[in-house]
């Protein structure tokens, strides 16, 4: 049989699986997750199932994989700083080890799969001290799944450790809550996953602005493996040459801050006109209306932030960012920003609508012209808008 180039086998692997963490110390935005499970390998007070629960990509699996080495490591474990070199460590990491099993509860999710699962933790860990079974996107078990998984969870034998994950935590059982340690996996700040994309960036030798990553930093949402997904995509496009800003508007098409921006000084200048253009030179270009509806109602979060404190907003963005997200909030104003929030978050809210285009050129008719909906909310906020405006005239001296 012929066998795969090792050069090509690396050199193909995607960026988020080459740096995957390797231990706690490099699992990045999670201090309070690293802490508690270090603390109970470190004491011996592993508990017999742990839920993770957080959005995508905020290292859940990793995290349960670290543990699984924490446990398993050859040279003086159990340890809370595996070594990475033993047979254990390189085994789970490579996903080879027999004694750790994931499970995607995505397309296992019947009460066969958990029978059969619970008839192989009955036998003791063939390699190493403890079986650890990776159950991941676990909301997705069948009701009568779940109840065949209670009594396992309930009382496992000593050698076994279950880590749950999901990204919808609500669609899990009380019953199964109940019996777990629940460690919350929190969004990865812009901040973090900045530096972890230079970082990344400069291990194989990829040339980057740092517009472009905090571009990327800021696309990501708080999942820093979308991130190094993107940059991954980033290089593609780049080839040898350096990636900018302008690589990535050929990669992931026009800059999201340029379009949001141009609806932002619409309403600011109460110009209907400019943002029904706006949205259509978006849409134009394949933005999705309903994504450019939740990246408008993202930016008036910030621009209330930078109204109240520039602390708050400084933390989430660059200062560069944040100086010029408080120059357009104090331009459209405490009020208009108010009822841009309600009135995007009210569209953005309508997931499955047929017609998201419409859906947010009516919201942003509404926050440009409220004079033309006489509804009590809308002239309560005309009347906020006037007394703001009123407030920051100033008064001739005498």
């Amino acid at each position: 049989m012929a066998s795969v180039p090792e050069s090509l086998s690396q050199g193909g692997l995607a960026l988020y699986r080459k740096h995957r963490p390797a231990g706690f110390d490099a699992l990045v935005g999670q201090p309070a997750v690293v802490q508690g499970l270090q603390a109970a390998v470190k004491t011996g007070r592993v508990a017999h199932a742990y839920l993770f629960a957080g959005p995508r990509g905020t290292g859940k699996t990793s995290a349960a994989r670290i543990l699984a080495k924490c446990l398993d490591c050859l040279t003086d474990g159990p340890r809370p700083d595996p070594c990475g070199i033993c047979e254990a460590c390189v085994s789970i990491a490579e996903g080879t080890a027999f004694d750790v099993v994931e499970i995607d509860a995505a397309s296992n999710r019947g009460i066969n799969e958990i029978r059969e699962l619970r008839e192989r933790v009955r036998f003791a860990p063939s390699q190493f001290r403890t079986k650890v079974y990776i159950v991941d996107e676990v909301h997705m078990l069948t009701s009568e799944a779940f109840n065949a998984l209670l009594k396992t969870l309930e009382e496992p034998p000593e050698y076994v450790v279950f880590v749950l994950a999901t990204t919808e935590a609500h669609r899990v059982p009380p019953t199964i809550l109940s019996r777990c340690q629940r460690y919350e996996f929190r969004r990865v700040t812009p901040a973090d996953i900045g530096r972890r994309v230079k970082d990344v960036a400069a291990a194989e030798n990829i040339q980057i602005t740092r517009e472009a990553t905090e571009r990327i930093a800021h696309l990501a949402d708080g999942a820093l493996r979308d991130a190094l997904v993107m940059l991954d995509q980033a290089r593609g496009y780049a080839g040898d040459a350096k990636i900018d800003d302008a690589v990535l508007d050929q990669a992931f098409g026009a800059s999201h801050r340029e379009l949001v921006e141009r609806v932002v000084d619409a309403i600011a200048a109460s110009d209907a006109r400019a943002g029904l253009q706006a949205v259509a030179d978006a849409v134009a270009i394949g933005a999705d209306p309903a994504w450019l509806t939740k990246e408008c109602l993202r930016w008036f979060r910030l621009a209330l932030l930078a109204l109240v404190g520039r602390s708050l907003v400084e933390a989430e963005v660059s200062p560069e960012h944040a100086a010029a997200i408080a120059q357009r909030a104090a331009a459209v104003g405490r009020s208009k920003v108010l009822v841009a929030l309600r009135q995007l978050s009210e569209t953005a809210a309508m997931r499955f609508s047929p017609q998201p285009r419409i859906d947010l050129e009516l919201a942003l008719v509404r926050i440009i012209l409220p004079a033309d909906e006489l509804t009590m909310r809308a002239l309560s906020d005309r009347l906020r808008q006037l007394e703001e405006r009123a407030s920051s005239i100033r008064r001739p001296a005498r």
